[in-house]
């Protein structure tokens, strides 16, 4: 488990560091940089929304096959 989280973190660490260099070496203006990073982000988290009501929607099959089995 310890490894997975050491993967999640070089995951983040190595996501945050080309996000700056991005910046920084992007020829684009400040603004139009801004708004494309902010559409990004938004694009991720409804992703990820989608992603997690997914897996909860598979958890939940799963819980209500295993108590139908317990019984």
């Amino acid at each position: 488990m310890r490894q997975v989280g050491m993967f999640f973190l070089g995951l983040a660490l190595g996501a945050l560091i080309g996000a700056i260099l991005a910046a920084l070496l992007t020829p684009a203006s400040g603004n139009r940089m801004r708004q494309e990073a902010k559409d990004y982000y938004e694009q991720l988290l409804e992703e990820a929304r989608k992603a997690a009501e997914a897996r909860r929607q598979e958890l939940e099959a799963e819980f209500k096959k295993a108590s139908g089995i317990a019984r």
